[in-house]
């Protein structure tokens, strides 16, 4: 398996988390993913044996991956090469301007955003080398970019992400002088839901990274520390946005420790 990530450009990092690529045979390690609930929008290009999603149905060569309120599950069963760019939240809907509250739970060929030139750019990452994929992507976003204006929402999605969701929303009130109401229509338009939501699903990452970084720790101590009051909302958070209990992820997490290549098998938005 090989996977890189790559910063972007300074003219793109307001938008952009990283670009990167990867390769992997799915025979080998396993035929699925759980991609769970985040605010970062992927942008990918998959080529080879091809997802498949919960519906059986074979997704697009360039598709994307919107705002998530709930986990998804991808499925594949040979060999992938996948190229990919990750917006921070808010990132995405100033370059294709759309409102990502139509693009939340959603898998979207890429062109239903831009019809032809999806198919364009799939040829040209097709043929390109792994190393140069990214360079053909970045530019392709790069070209866009005169047409971008930057939304000060972003700037506050990045701070919710920042601190784990554990943002009063009276904060947010003050900081951007706009009443509460007001701030959720502009999270809902470029983030694809609101601040309480995001806040919630980014409290919960905090605690699924963590854990995943440090299995050995006890789930209750984990919850408190994350600012959840009893286990059966900490495991109901998980359930909805990963799959499966605290627990279970500790132990897949515990068994599967010092075994790289198992570790990396959620690998959409791991950073």
């Amino acid at each position: 398996m090989i996977y890189r990530e790559l910063k972007p450009t300074n003219a793109l990092a307001p938008f952009i988390k990283c670009f990167w690529y990867l390769e992997r045979d799915y025979k080998q390690f396993g035929p699925g993913e759980v991609i769970w609930a985040k605010g970062d929008v992927e942008l990918l290009f998959h080529f080879g044996a091809r997802y498949i999603n919960s519906k059986n149905e074979i997704i697009s060569c360039s598709f994307l991956i919107g705002p998530l309120t709930n986990y998804i599950n991808l499925t594949s069963f040979g060999n992938i090469r996948l190229v990919g760019a990750r917006f921070h939240p808010g990132g995405f809907a100033p370059f294709f301007r759309i409102s990502m509250n139509s693009l939340r739970n959603q898998i979207v060929p890429l062109s239903d955003l831009i019809g032809r030139d999806a198919e364009i750019l799939e040829e040209r990452l097709f043929e390109a080398s792994l190393e140069d994929s990214i360079s053909v992507l970045q530019h392709f976003l790069l070209e866009k970019l005169h047409t971008v204006s930057y939304h000060p929402i972003s700037e506050l999605a990045k701070w919710v992400e920042k601190e784990n969701g554990m943002v009063p929303l009276q904060n947010i009130e003050q900081l951007t002088g706009l009443s509460l109401r007001q701030i959720e229509r502009k999270f809902n338009e470029f983030v694809g839901f609101s601040p309480k939501k995001m806040a919630t699903i980014y409290r919960f990452n905090a605690a699924r990274e963590h854990l995943r970084k440090h299995p050995e720790m006890d789930v209750m101590d984990l919850a408190f520390h994350y600012g959840y009051y009893d286990y059966s909302h900490f495991s109901k958070d998980f359930r909805k946005y990963l799959g499966i209990t605290p627990i279970e992820f500790k132990n897949s997490m515990l068994a599967t420790r010092g075994n790289h290549m198992k570790n990396d098998i959620v690998f959409l938005q791991d950073e």
